[in-house]
């Protein structure tokens, strides 16, 4: 299989937030080649305010697996980190979200690609500006040139 760029975000707040995100980089090499990343941004949570602030990040790489493979195994790192879900949206040791797969769209119950909520959410938009400026959405959005971010 032809390799496939592919961009997933990475997120912890718990325990030792950059420990969890070098730990998750340094494992998706494994499976992903010419990886590049971009700063770790420290930021407010979005949807269940009450919990600690999130250390945040997106990795670029590329890989030969599938989406589905893919996705399997951003789960097993996450599981490996102690990752328990327990609440949708409450605090993670490390939680990966697959954000684009090549121009790649898929639209299914447990896999949606590119990343349904990508568009609203700064600590993405953020750093995958910062090692991917002029990356196209397939689904035509635009990234915002200037974002409002509350660090």
């Amino acid at each position: 299989m032809t390799p496939v760029t592919v961009f997933l975000g990475l997120g912890s707040n718990q325990g030792d937030r950059e420990s969890y995100l070098n730990g998750a980089v340094r494992s998706l090499r494994q499976f992903c080649t010419n990886v590049q990343v971009s700063s770790f941004w420290d930021t407010d949570p979005m949807y269940d305010v009450n919990q600690p602030r999130f250390l945040n990040a997106v990795v670029r790489g590329d890989t030969t697996l599938s989406p589905r493979a893919l996705l399997w195994a951003c789960q097993q790192l996450e599981h490996q980190a102690g990752r328990r879900r327990i609440s949708p949206n409450g605090p993670r040791t490390l939680d990966i979200d697959i954000l684009y797969y090549g121009q790649l769209m898929v639209s299914d119950p447990d896999l949606t690609i590119p990343h349904p909520l990508l568009h609203e959410r700064p600590f993405v938009q953020g750093p995958l500006r910062e090692i991917a400026p002029d990356w196209g959405d397939p689904r035509g959005i635009i990234l915002q040139k200037r974002l409002k971010l509350f660090l």
